[in-house]
């Protein structure tokens, strides 16, 4: 994982748990006023947490606790990357064709501003 893509799921990890505790004390806020009507808020907020964590979201804030760091390159196929491979090479070549003709674009107009100039 890149240092760029770890920085940003390490703020998003915290702003989640942050977040979390923020609904805590907010909901424990809300029972010292309503009592026994917050039962049904509690179970809602649970509920929800348990299907969220349940998810995607919940996996992957599992394998970020346990250390474990998808490798992007794990689950490809030998011709996937051949084709990439392949793909690279050919987008150098394009560059490199594309750098020849900036050059040529470049040099052009001297050679042919001595050309239209009339022989005296």
């Amino acid at each position: 994982m890149s240092d760029v893509s770890s920085r940003r799921s390490d703020s998003t990890f915290k702003w989640l748990i942050g977040a979390g505790i923020v609904l805590i004390i907010a909901l424990a806020g809300v029972t010292e006023e309503i009592k026994q009507a917050a039962i049904p808020i509690w179970l809602a907020a649970f509920g929800a947490m348990a299907v969220v964590l349940r998810g995607t979201l919940g996996t992957a804030m599992a394998d970020r606790i346990a250390g474990r760091t998808g490798d992007p390159v794990l689950g490809t196929s030998d011709e996937t990357l051949a084709e990439l491979d392949e793909l690279r090479r050919r987008l150098y070549e394009v560059e490199e064709r594309m750098d020849f003709s900036e050059r040529l674009l470049v040099a052009r107009p001297a050679d042919v501003a001595r050309t239209d100039a009339p022989d005296a």
